[in-house]
């Protein structure tokens, strides 16, 4: 069981940005900037390319949604978007805003962000998203 899996249970917390029956996005743990959100299907798969069609083209709604979103919220040249999936076994798409390439290094050192930070990030993040809905 992953880690993501534990989040969709409920086990172990997260900040929620954009929830829907199949998937969930959130913020990063150890963010490579400002606004660093995960989206990830809810039932665990380990590979994307894998994934049916129609799941396959829903989480990728799903992801422009929240992006859409993070874009407004938080100034940036680009959403950058990155699946690399060897450290956490359970799809999942990582969304940077950023300015330079090297803000979608994984391997550097990370930004420092405040819970309340990312907390308050997720709402407006979230507001944003309705908005587009309505």
């Amino acid at each position: 069981m992953s880690i993501l899996t534990d989040i969709v249970s409920g086990k172990r917390p997260a900040i929620k940005v954009y929830e829907t029956v199949k998937f969930l996005a959130i913020m990063a743990q150890a963010p490579n900037a400002i606004g660093h959100v995960i989206c990830f299907p809810k039932q665990e798969t380990h590979d994307l390319f894998a994934l049916d069609n129609d799941i396959y083209h829903d989480f990728f709604a799903f992801i422009q949604v929240v992006a859409l979103g993070l874009k407004e919220v938080v100034p940036c040249r680009k959403i950058g978007m990155a699946s690399i999936g060897l450290a956490v076994e359970h799809v999942h798409v990582h969304l940077v805003p950023a300015n330079q390439a090297m803000d979608m290094n994984f391997m550097d050192s990370k930004v420092s962000v405040t819970e309340e930070i990312k907390q308050r990030l997720a709402k407006q993040i979230a507001q944003k998203i309705v908005q587009s809905k309505s």
